[in-house]
């Protein structure tokens, strides 16, 4: 079993039914291959998906299995003109560049709002000194750590990192995002009279729910659950100007944003764009 597909699955699934719809939402698993990927087995699942009929197929993997996946999901015709194939974020056109055919969609998460131009010109006034240097290393209390970083797993950072933004992973800005919602739920809890010793556990989360503000990664507002409402892009493949055919070279084809989803919009009407 692969946590992240199976949740992302119990999710659509809960949410199909909700809404009278479970009938639409069929499951087909594949287990978890990080080794050994079983090809055989592979291509039966999705000669089993094709027998269903289903002209419209959700596809969860992580980004390991979805690489391995594509070829075989070629050669059985799942990625023909017979089918609408829609991929979560983790299975973005770099999972399959050379398989992926024109019309292939996927959820791609809102990571880069308006602040976020701010945040990178901040990025690249800094150094490996500002982070991890002697000054930083005090300030910070470094030093403290039970695991020092030079013996942790994590590479230490190079001022060649504070270059460009570009290689940041998908989860930094959200990370930066996140605390500072931590900032503004304390914040707040002080500047109502309360004591720093007492903000945790209920109070500190309860705090949180009623954070809202804009962030690097766009308008950061949370549910009653203390889940962040998301913003996504769907991303739709397309052939670039004067190309043609089912399947293209990638630098014949553009990413294009067919629609955007934003949880946290106020006016119903107004979460989906297109």
């Amino acid at each position: 079993q692969e946590s992240y597909g199976e949740g992302l699955f119990t999710t659509v699934s809960n949410l199909a039914s909700e809404a009278d719809e479970a009938f639409r939402v069929s499951p087909v698993g594949v287990k978890y291959m990080p080794v050994d990927y079983d090809v055989e087995e592979v291509r039966a699942k999705i000669q089993r998906v094709m027998s269903m009929n289903s002209k419209i197929i959700f596809l969860v993997f992580t980004p390991d299995q979805g690489a391995q996946f594509w070829p075989v999901a070629s050669e059985e015709g799942l990625l023909s003109t017979s089918y609408q194939i829609v991929g979560s974020e983790a299975l973005p056109l770099s999972t399959g560049p050379e398989y992926l055919p024109l019309g292939y969609m996927w959820f791609s998460p809102v990571s880069r709002g308006e602040l976020f131009a701010g945040f990178d010109t901040m990025w690249k006034s800094m150094s490996a000194d500002d982070v991890v240097g002697a000054s930083a290393s005090t300030y910070y209390g470094l030093d403290k750590f039970k695991v020092s970083l030079q013996d942790g797993d994590a590479a230490l950072p190079t001022s060649a990192d504070f270059e460009s933004t570009d290689a940041l992973e998908l989860e930094v800005p959200f990370l930066f995002d996140a605390v500072y919602s931590f900032v503004f739920a304390c914040n707040g809890l002080m500047n109502a009279g309360t004591s720093a010793t007492d903000i945790k556990e209920d109070l500190l989360r309860d705090q949180m729910k009623t954070v809202n503000f804009e962030g690097i990664t766009g308008f950061v507002k949370f549910d009653d659950m203390g889940d962040r409402l998301a913003s996504y892009k769907i991303q739709n493949i397309q052939a670039q100007s004067g190309s043609s055919g089912r399947r293209l070279a990638p630098s014949d084809v553009v990413i294009v944003t067919a629609a955007v989803f934003d949880a946290a919009e106020q006016d119903p009407e107004d979460s989906i764009k297109i």
